[in-house]
């Protein structure tokens, strides 16, 4: 990987897309990602972005939420036969962050899954916007969609964890939502996707390869996706006969979910949101099994 090969991959969505963030203040604080990791996933060796004179190249840091256990489960200790479905989160373009991290603990607990959040910046995370910019620009979709084949080919070695896509699901926020429905309609269609204010998908013959639904998350606000993209993202997702569950919140801007906190105040749109996700997939969640 150069740097020339990855600046040729970016489009001028990405870079207008990028560049509205220059105007918006950071709504979290972000933590050096080792300290908030607590899950090193090994790298497959043929991984094409990964340089193994670098030691720490070899490992994706991640970080894992577990549901909490039952009564039942503690007496008969069935959990660790039993496997849970799994939801992968792929954080903003500040980089893994403790945000994050909450959202993957409260949806761990409401959904019963297992929760893994890998981190796709390879360590680095800023609350400079410039910095947070340059990250998502040079950040290739094909490396990520590695990193994230990566991580469901370690979960295939761990009890508890479902491995045939039934129980799978992608979900991300902002840069993190682009990524994951790019990942989904190119490497796992038969993973359910989450965007939340994520770059939409408008290309029918991309979307028409999903077997699994949709759900949008967007606030009218936001002016890097503007109504006129959310109504063709729309349209789309009907063209290609999708389920889905595209939801436009008032009055908000981008990135208007930034944390835990304003779901459990019952802050609105947030809680809205959170619920929209949750029910969507708990939905997606019932068909495992």
């Amino acid at each position: 990987w150069t740097m020339s090969s990855s600046l040729s991959a970016i489009s001028l969505s990405d870079v207008k897309s990028a560049l509205h963030h220059l105007t918006e203040t950071p709504p979290l604080r972000t933590e050096i990602c080792n300290s908030i990791a607590n899950l090193s996933i090994p790298r497959r060796r043929e991984a094409k972005y990964v340089d193994y004179d670098d030691g720490d190249n070899k490992f994706i840091l991640a970080y894992r939420a577990d549901p909490p256990l039952s009564k039942h489960d503690n007496e008969n200790k069935k959990n660790k036969l039993e496997k849970k479905p799994l939801l992968i989160i792929i954080h903003e373009f500040f980089g893994l962050n403790q945000s994050i991290c909450d959202k993957a603990d409260a949806l761990a607990k409401d959904l019963d899954c297992v929760v893994i959040a890998p981190d796709t910046f390879r360590g680095e995370t800023s609350t400079f916007i410039p910095k947070c910019i340059w990250l998502a620009l040079t950040t290739p979709q094909d490396r990520v969609n590695q990193d994230l084949d990566d991580v469901l080919a370690w979960t295939s070695n761990q009890d508890g964890i479902d491995t045939t896509n039934k129980g799978l699901a992608v979900m991300g926020f902002c840069y993190g939502g682009g990524k994951a429905i790019r990942y989904t309609t190119e490497m796992q269609n038969n993973a359910a996707t989450v965007v939340c204010y994520g770059s939409p998908l408008t290309n029918v013959d991309a979307l028409s390869k999903l077997n699994k639904p949709v759900c949008g998350v967007f606030g009218s606000n936001d002016f890097q996706f503007p109504p006129s993209l959310l109504e063709s993202f729309r349209n789309s997702l009907k063209e290609s006969n999708l389920d889905f569950d595209l939801r436009v919140y008032d009055d908000v801007g981008h990135a208007f979910w930034s944390d835990m906190e304003s779901v459990r105040r019952g802050d609105q749109p947030q809680a809205d949101a959170y619920a929209q996700v949750t029910q969507f997939l708990q939905k997606h969640f019932a068909t495992f099994g």
